[in-house]
Protein backbone atom coordinates (compact mmCIF):
# COMPACT_ATOMS: atom_id res chain seq x y z
CA UNK A 1 0.00 0.00 0.00
CA UNK A 2 2.84 2.34 0.93
CA UNK A 3 4.70 1.40 -2.22
CA UNK A 4 1.57 2.09 -4.27
CA UNK A 5 1.21 5.51 -2.70
CA UNK A 6 4.82 6.30 -3.44
CA UNK A 7 4.43 5.10 -7.02
CA UNK A 8 1.31 7.20 -7.51
CA UNK A 9 3.05 10.30 -6.19
CA UNK A 10 6.02 9.71 -8.47
CA UNK A 11 3.80 9.24 -11.51
CA UNK A 12 1.81 12.40 -10.67
CA UNK A 13 5.01 14.40 -10.41
CA UNK A 14 6.33 12.95 -13.67
CA UNK A 15 3.09 13.72 -15.52
CA UNK A 16 3.12 17.28 -14.22
CA UNK A 17 6.61 17.78 -15.60
CA UNK A 18 5.64 16.27 -18.94
CA UNK A 19 2.59 18.47 -19.33
CA UNK A 20 4.57 21.67 -19.13
CA UNK A 21 3.00 24.81 -20.69
CA UNK A 22 0.13 23.47 -22.82
CA UNK A 23 -1.70 25.95 -25.05
CA UNK A 24 -5.41 25.19 -24.95
CA UNK A 25 -8.47 27.39 -25.16
CA UNK A 26 -12.16 27.18 -26.07
CA UNK A 27 -13.64 28.39 -29.35
CA UNK A 28 -14.11 32.11 -29.90
CA UNK A 29 -17.43 33.70 -29.05
CA UNK A 30 -19.36 34.98 -32.06
CA UNK A 31 -22.50 37.10 -32.00
CA UNK A 32 -24.75 35.86 -34.84
CA UNK A 33 -28.02 37.27 -36.08
CA UNK A 34 -30.34 37.20 -39.08
CA UNK A 35 -30.40 40.51 -40.95
CA UNK A 36 -33.04 39.76 -43.59
CA UNK A 37 -35.20 36.65 -44.01
CA UNK A 38 -37.88 37.98 -46.38
CA UNK A 39 -37.69 35.64 -49.38
CA UNK A 40 -34.38 34.45 -50.81
CA UNK A 41 -31.99 37.23 -49.91
CA UNK A 42 -28.28 37.88 -49.39
CA UNK A 43 -27.01 36.75 -52.78
CA UNK A 44 -23.72 38.46 -53.76
CA UNK A 45 -23.62 40.25 -50.39
CA UNK A 46 -20.87 42.77 -49.69
CA UNK A 47 -20.01 44.26 -46.30
CA UNK A 48 -18.24 47.45 -45.21
CA UNK A 49 -17.89 49.19 -41.85
CA UNK A 50 -18.28 52.90 -41.12
CA UNK A 51 -16.22 55.01 -38.71
CA UNK A 52 -18.32 53.76 -35.77
CA UNK A 53 -17.67 50.14 -36.72
CA UNK A 54 -21.30 49.71 -37.80
CA UNK A 55 -21.88 47.28 -40.69
CA UNK A 56 -23.39 48.24 -44.05
CA UNK A 57 -24.40 45.41 -46.39
CA UNK A 58 -25.46 45.49 -50.04
CA UNK A 59 -27.11 42.38 -51.46
CA UNK A 60 -29.46 40.92 -54.04
CA UNK A 61 -33.05 40.01 -53.28
CA UNK A 62 -33.41 36.95 -55.49
CA UNK A 63 -37.17 36.63 -54.89
CA UNK A 64 -38.00 40.15 -56.06
CA UNK A 65 -34.89 40.71 -58.21
CA UNK A 66 -34.02 43.92 -56.38
CA UNK A 67 -30.92 45.56 -54.95
CA UNK A 68 -31.23 45.86 -51.18
CA UNK A 69 -29.18 47.58 -48.49
CA UNK A 70 -29.02 46.95 -44.74
CA UNK A 71 -27.43 49.26 -42.18
CA UNK A 72 -26.94 48.81 -38.45
CA UNK A 73 -28.13 51.97 -36.66
CA UNK A 74 -26.64 51.10 -33.29
CA UNK A 75 -29.79 49.41 -32.03
CA UNK A 76 -31.44 47.75 -35.04
CA UNK A 77 -31.12 46.95 -38.73
CA UNK A 78 -32.48 49.47 -41.20
CA UNK A 79 -33.33 47.68 -44.47
CA UNK A 80 -34.42 49.28 -47.73
CA UNK A 81 -34.74 48.61 -51.44
CA UNK A 82 -32.23 50.68 -53.40
CA UNK A 83 -33.14 49.71 -56.95
CA UNK A 84 -36.14 47.69 -58.13
CA UNK A 85 -36.07 48.50 -61.83
CA UNK A 86 -36.51 45.24 -63.74
CA UNK A 87 -33.89 42.66 -62.70
CA UNK A 88 -31.07 44.34 -60.76
CA UNK A 89 -28.76 43.93 -57.80
CA UNK A 90 -26.52 40.98 -58.62
CA UNK A 91 -22.74 41.03 -58.09
CA UNK A 92 -22.87 43.89 -55.59
CA UNK A 93 -19.90 45.61 -53.99
CA UNK A 94 -20.03 48.27 -51.27
CA UNK A 95 -17.77 50.90 -49.76
CA UNK A 96 -18.54 53.50 -47.10
CA UNK A 97 -16.98 56.97 -47.22
CA UNK A 98 -15.73 59.13 -44.32
CA UNK A 99 -19.19 60.66 -43.95
CA UNK A 100 -20.79 57.24 -43.49
CA UNK A 101 -22.46 57.30 -46.92
CA UNK A 102 -22.63 53.98 -48.82
CA UNK A 103 -21.47 53.54 -52.41
CA UNK A 104 -22.64 50.43 -54.27
CA UNK A 105 -21.77 48.96 -57.65
CA UNK A 106 -23.94 46.21 -59.12
CA UNK A 107 -25.14 44.51 -62.26
CA UNK A 108 -28.48 44.89 -64.03
CA UNK A 109 -29.31 41.48 -65.49
CA UNK A 110 -32.05 42.66 -67.85
CA UNK A 111 -30.13 45.51 -69.48
CA UNK A 112 -26.61 44.17 -68.97
CA UNK A 113 -25.48 47.49 -67.47
CA UNK A 114 -23.03 48.17 -64.67
CA UNK A 115 -24.80 50.48 -62.24
CA UNK A 116 -23.77 52.63 -59.31
CA UNK A 117 -25.87 53.85 -56.37
CA UNK A 118 -25.01 56.19 -53.51
CA UNK A 119 -27.03 57.64 -50.68
CA UNK A 120 -26.81 61.44 -50.64
CA UNK A 121 -28.18 61.82 -47.13
CA UNK A 122 -31.81 62.07 -48.17
CA UNK A 123 -32.22 59.85 -51.23
CA UNK A 124 -30.49 57.35 -53.49
CA UNK A 125 -28.72 58.58 -56.61
CA UNK A 126 -28.49 55.86 -59.29
CA UNK A 127 -26.60 56.00 -62.57
CA UNK A 128 -25.16 53.76 -65.28
CA UNK A 129 -21.40 53.30 -65.37
CA UNK A 130 -21.35 51.21 -68.54
CA UNK A 131 -24.22 49.95 -70.68
CA UNK A 132 -22.67 46.48 -70.74
CA UNK A 133 -20.82 44.64 -68.01
CA UNK A 134 -20.88 42.26 -65.07
CA UNK A 135 -18.90 40.99 -62.09
CA UNK A 136 -18.51 44.37 -60.40
CA UNK A 137 -16.11 45.28 -57.60
CA UNK A 138 -15.84 48.77 -56.06
CA UNK A 139 -13.24 50.63 -53.99
CA UNK A 140 -12.78 54.17 -52.64
CA UNK A 141 -9.38 55.85 -52.57
CA UNK A 142 -8.08 58.35 -50.03
CA UNK A 143 -9.47 61.28 -52.01
CA UNK A 144 -12.94 59.79 -52.13
CA UNK A 145 -12.70 58.86 -55.82
CA UNK A 146 -14.54 55.73 -56.92
CA UNK A 147 -12.91 52.82 -58.75
CA UNK A 148 -14.82 49.89 -60.26
CA UNK A 149 -13.47 46.74 -61.86
CA UNK A 150 -15.78 44.61 -64.01
CA UNK A 151 -15.94 42.68 -67.24
CA UNK A 152 -18.00 43.11 -70.38
CA UNK A 153 -20.09 40.04 -71.01
CA UNK A 154 -20.42 40.69 -74.74
CA UNK A 155 -16.68 40.95 -75.45
CA UNK A 156 -15.16 39.32 -72.35
CA UNK A 157 -12.90 42.34 -71.80
CA UNK A 158 -11.62 43.24 -68.35
CA UNK A 159 -12.73 46.81 -67.67
CA UNK A 160 -11.87 49.59 -65.25
CA UNK A 161 -13.93 52.69 -64.45
CA UNK A 162 -13.02 55.71 -62.32
CA UNK A 163 -15.32 58.46 -61.15
CA UNK A 164 -13.55 61.77 -60.73
CA UNK A 165 -15.08 65.21 -61.00
CA UNK A 166 -18.63 63.90 -61.34
CA UNK A 167 -18.13 61.73 -64.43
CA UNK A 168 -16.94 58.23 -65.25
CA UNK A 169 -13.89 57.39 -67.36
CA UNK A 170 -13.87 53.83 -68.69
CA UNK A 171 -11.03 51.82 -70.22
CA UNK A 172 -10.05 48.29 -71.21
CA UNK A 173 -7.44 46.68 -68.95
CA UNK A 174 -7.10 43.47 -70.96
CA UNK A 175 -9.00 42.41 -74.05
CA UNK A 176 -11.06 39.20 -74.05
CA UNK A 177 -12.62 36.92 -74.73
CA UNK A 178 -12.82 35.33 -71.32
CA UNK A 179 -11.23 37.92 -69.05
CA UNK A 180 -12.68 39.46 -65.93
CA UNK A 181 -14.74 36.65 -64.40
CA UNK A 182 -14.59 37.00 -60.63
CA UNK A 183 -12.93 40.42 -60.74
CA UNK A 184 -11.94 42.11 -57.47
CA UNK A 185 -10.37 45.54 -56.94
CA UNK A 186 -8.48 47.46 -54.27
CA UNK A 187 -6.68 50.81 -54.37
CA UNK A 188 -3.26 51.68 -52.91
CA UNK A 189 -2.10 54.86 -51.15
CA UNK A 190 -1.31 56.49 -54.51
CA UNK A 191 -4.86 55.93 -55.71
CA UNK A 192 -3.67 53.28 -58.16
CA UNK A 193 -6.03 50.33 -58.76
CA UNK A 194 -5.05 46.68 -58.39
CA UNK A 195 -7.29 43.99 -59.90
CA UNK A 196 -7.41 40.20 -59.72
CA UNK A 197 -9.51 38.13 -62.09
CA UNK A 198 -9.88 34.88 -63.96
CA UNK A 199 -8.59 34.11 -67.44
CA UNK A 200 -11.33 31.69 -68.49
CA UNK A 201 -9.39 30.48 -71.52
CA UNK A 202 -6.65 29.03 -69.32
CA UNK A 203 -8.51 28.92 -65.97
CA UNK A 204 -5.65 30.98 -64.51
CA UNK A 205 -5.61 33.62 -61.80
CA UNK A 206 -4.30 36.94 -63.11
CA UNK A 207 -3.34 40.26 -61.54
CA UNK A 208 -3.28 43.75 -63.05
CA UNK A 209 -1.75 46.85 -61.48
CA UNK A 210 -1.80 50.44 -62.69
CA UNK A 211 1.75 51.82 -62.51
CA UNK A 212 0.81 55.45 -63.13
CA UNK A 213 1.25 55.22 -66.89
CA UNK A 214 0.26 51.69 -67.93
CA UNK A 215 -1.17 48.39 -66.75
CA UNK A 216 1.26 45.74 -65.51
CA UNK A 217 -0.36 42.31 -65.96
CA UNK A 218 0.89 38.91 -64.81
CA UNK A 219 -0.28 35.40 -64.03
CA UNK A 220 -0.35 34.53 -60.31
CA UNK A 221 -1.49 30.91 -60.43
CA UNK A 222 -2.14 28.71 -63.45
CA UNK A 223 -2.62 25.45 -61.57
CA UNK A 224 -5.78 24.13 -63.24
CA UNK A 225 -9.12 25.69 -62.26
CA UNK A 226 -8.31 28.83 -60.29
CA UNK A 227 -9.19 32.51 -60.49
CA UNK A 228 -12.96 32.49 -60.08
CA UNK A 229 -14.52 33.87 -56.88
CA UNK A 230 -11.27 35.59 -56.03
CA UNK A 231 -10.80 38.54 -53.65
CA UNK A 232 -7.93 41.00 -53.20
CA UNK A 233 -6.79 43.20 -50.32
CA UNK A 234 -3.70 45.42 -50.12
CA UNK A 235 -1.42 45.74 -47.10
CA UNK A 236 0.35 48.86 -45.80
CA UNK A 237 3.09 48.43 -48.43
CA UNK A 238 0.55 48.25 -51.21
CA UNK A 239 1.33 44.56 -51.70
CA UNK A 240 -1.60 42.39 -52.82
CA UNK A 241 -3.01 39.49 -50.80
CA UNK A 242 -5.36 37.21 -52.72
CA UNK A 243 -7.72 34.45 -51.59
CA UNK A 244 -9.33 32.06 -54.06
CA UNK A 245 -10.69 28.52 -54.39
CA UNK A 246 -8.87 25.89 -56.42
CA UNK A 247 -11.77 24.02 -58.00
CA UNK A 248 -9.56 21.20 -59.25
CA UNK A 249 -8.45 20.20 -55.74
CA UNK A 250 -11.33 21.84 -53.83
CA UNK A 251 -8.77 23.68 -51.69
CA UNK A 252 -8.79 27.23 -50.39
CA UNK A 253 -5.64 29.00 -51.54
CA UNK A 254 -3.87 32.21 -50.66
CA UNK A 255 -1.32 34.22 -52.64
CA UNK A 256 0.82 37.09 -51.41
CA UNK A 257 3.27 39.37 -53.21
CA UNK A 258 6.49 39.41 -51.17
CA UNK A 259 8.09 42.32 -53.00
CA UNK A 260 9.83 40.24 -55.65
CA UNK A 261 7.73 37.10 -56.13
CA UNK A 262 4.41 35.43 -55.39
CA UNK A 263 4.11 33.19 -52.38
CA UNK A 264 1.25 30.71 -52.75
CA UNK A 265 -0.03 28.32 -50.10
CA UNK A 266 -3.05 26.23 -49.20
CA UNK A 267 -5.10 27.52 -46.27
CA UNK A 268 -7.55 24.60 -46.05
CA UNK A 269 -8.01 21.40 -48.03
CA UNK A 270 -10.95 19.43 -49.39
CA UNK A 271 -14.33 20.84 -50.50
CA UNK A 272 -13.72 24.23 -48.91
CA UNK A 273 -13.38 27.85 -49.94
CA UNK A 274 -16.87 28.73 -51.15
CA UNK A 275 -17.17 32.48 -51.88
CA UNK A 276 -14.17 33.55 -49.78
CA UNK A 277 -13.41 37.10 -48.68
CA UNK A 278 -10.22 38.67 -47.35
CA UNK A 279 -9.08 41.71 -45.37
CA UNK A 280 -5.76 42.78 -43.85
CA UNK A 281 -5.10 43.88 -40.25
CA UNK A 282 -2.69 46.46 -38.80
CA UNK A 283 0.11 43.86 -38.76
CA UNK A 284 -0.45 43.15 -42.47
CA UNK A 285 -1.83 39.71 -41.55
CA UNK A 286 -4.73 38.31 -43.62
CA UNK A 287 -8.17 37.41 -42.25
CA UNK A 288 -10.42 35.22 -44.40
CA UNK A 289 -14.06 34.15 -44.30
CA UNK A 290 -15.38 31.27 -46.40
CA UNK A 291 -17.93 28.51 -46.66
CA UNK A 292 -16.67 25.00 -45.96
CA UNK A 293 -18.66 23.00 -48.50
CA UNK A 294 -17.55 19.63 -47.13
CA UNK A 295 -18.92 20.25 -43.65
CA UNK A 296 -21.60 22.86 -44.44
CA UNK A 297 -20.22 25.46 -42.03
CA UNK A 298 -19.07 29.08 -42.09
CA UNK A 299 -15.38 29.34 -41.26
CA UNK A 300 -12.92 32.07 -40.34
CA UNK A 301 -9.17 31.85 -40.85
CA UNK A 302 -6.47 34.24 -39.72
CA UNK A 303 -2.70 34.28 -39.99
CA UNK A 304 -1.05 34.84 -36.58
CA UNK A 305 2.47 35.37 -37.93
CA UNK A 306 3.51 31.72 -37.95
CA UNK A 307 0.46 29.62 -38.83
CA UNK A 308 -3.18 29.66 -39.87
CA UNK A 309 -5.77 29.60 -37.11
CA UNK A 310 -9.09 28.28 -38.43
CA UNK A 311 -12.39 28.05 -36.57
CA UNK A 312 -16.07 27.48 -37.24
CA UNK A 313 -18.24 30.58 -36.92
CA UNK A 314 -21.61 28.88 -37.45
CA UNK A 315 -22.60 25.34 -38.40
CA UNK A 316 -24.80 26.22 -41.37
CA UNK A 317 -24.19 25.83 -45.13
CA UNK A 318 -22.79 29.23 -46.07
CA UNK A 319 -21.94 31.20 -49.20
CA UNK A 320 -21.44 34.78 -50.43
CA UNK A 321 -19.22 35.70 -47.49
CA UNK A 322 -17.77 39.17 -46.96
CA UNK A 323 -15.40 40.19 -44.16
CA UNK A 324 -14.19 43.46 -42.64
CA UNK A 325 -12.21 44.42 -39.52
CA UNK A 326 -13.18 47.20 -37.13
CA UNK A 327 -10.80 49.62 -35.41
CA UNK A 328 -10.07 47.00 -32.72
CA UNK A 329 -9.16 44.40 -35.33
CA UNK A 330 -12.29 42.33 -34.66
CA UNK A 331 -13.81 40.60 -37.71
CA UNK A 332 -17.36 41.18 -38.96
CA UNK A 333 -18.78 38.75 -41.54
CA UNK A 334 -21.91 38.85 -43.69
CA UNK A 335 -23.05 35.66 -45.44
CA UNK A 336 -25.96 33.67 -46.79
CA UNK A 337 -27.40 30.83 -44.73
CA UNK A 338 -28.14 28.50 -47.64
CA UNK A 339 -30.41 26.35 -45.53
CA UNK A 340 -33.12 28.99 -45.77
CA UNK A 341 -31.49 31.67 -47.97
CA UNK A 342 -31.35 34.30 -45.23
CA UNK A 343 -28.83 37.13 -44.99
CA UNK A 344 -26.87 36.73 -41.74
CA UNK A 345 -24.20 38.65 -39.89
CA UNK A 346 -21.54 37.50 -37.41
CA UNK A 347 -19.27 39.56 -35.20
CA UNK A 348 -16.43 38.31 -33.03
CA UNK A 349 -17.27 39.14 -29.41
CA UNK A 350 -14.36 37.44 -27.63
CA UNK A 351 -11.23 35.63 -28.77
CA UNK A 352 -10.65 32.01 -27.80
CA UNK A 353 -9.80 31.86 -24.11
CA UNK A 354 -11.62 35.11 -23.34
CA UNK A 355 -15.02 35.73 -21.87
CA UNK A 356 -17.30 38.75 -22.36
CA UNK A 357 -15.47 42.06 -22.23
CA UNK A 358 -12.16 40.41 -23.11
CA UNK A 359 -11.77 38.71 -19.72
CA UNK A 360 -10.73 35.10 -19.62
CA UNK A 361 -13.60 32.81 -18.84
CA UNK A 362 -16.02 30.55 -20.69
CA UNK A 363 -15.58 27.92 -17.96
CA UNK A 364 -12.12 26.84 -19.13
CA UNK A 365 -8.64 27.93 -18.05
CA UNK A 366 -6.74 30.24 -20.36
CA UNK A 367 -3.58 28.96 -22.03
CA UNK A 368 -1.29 30.83 -19.65
CA UNK A 369 -3.14 29.44 -16.61
CA UNK A 370 -2.46 25.81 -17.48
CA UNK A 371 1.28 25.86 -16.59
CA UNK A 372 0.29 27.15 -13.11
CA UNK A 373 -2.05 24.17 -12.68
CA UNK A 374 0.74 21.82 -13.70
CA UNK A 375 3.12 23.39 -11.15
CA UNK A 376 0.51 22.98 -8.43
CA UNK A 377 0.07 19.30 -9.30
CA UNK A 378 3.83 18.85 -9.18
CA UNK A 379 4.12 20.53 -5.78
CA UNK A 380 1.37 18.34 -4.34
CA UNK A 381 3.09 15.25 -5.73
CA UNK A 382 6.41 16.26 -4.15
CA UNK A 383 4.74 16.83 -0.77
CA UNK A 384 3.16 13.36 -0.98
CA UNK A 385 6.52 11.79 -1.89
CA UNK A 386 8.34 13.47 0.98
CA UNK A 387 5.57 12.51 3.40
CA UNK A 388 5.73 8.89 2.29
CA UNK A 389 9.52 8.74 2.57
CA UNK A 390 9.40 10.29 6.02
CA UNK A 391 6.76 7.75 7.14
CA UNK A 392 8.82 4.83 5.84
CA UNK A 393 11.93 5.99 7.65
CA UNK A 394 10.06 6.23 10.95
CA UNK A 395 8.88 2.64 10.57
Amino acid sequence: MKTGLFGFAFVASFVAVLLGPVSAAPDSDWSIETVDSTGEVGVDASLALDANGYPHISYHDKTNRDLKYARWTGSSWNIEVVDSEDWVGEETSIAVDAGGHPHISYFAQDTGAVKYATFTGSSWNIENVDVQGGGTSLALDGNGYLHIGYFRQTSGDLMYAKREGGSWSVEIVESGPGFGVGVSIDVDANGYPHLVYCDEDSNALKYAKWTGSSWNIETVDSNSQVGEDTLIALDSNGYPHIVYPDYSSQDLKYAKWTGNSWGIETVATGEVGLDPSITIDANDYPHISYGDGANDVLKYAKWDGSSWIIETVEAVPSSDTSIALDANGSPHISYVDEGNMDLKYAKLVAEAGEGPGGEEGNGAPAAEEIPTICVMVGIIAIVVILGTVFALKRR
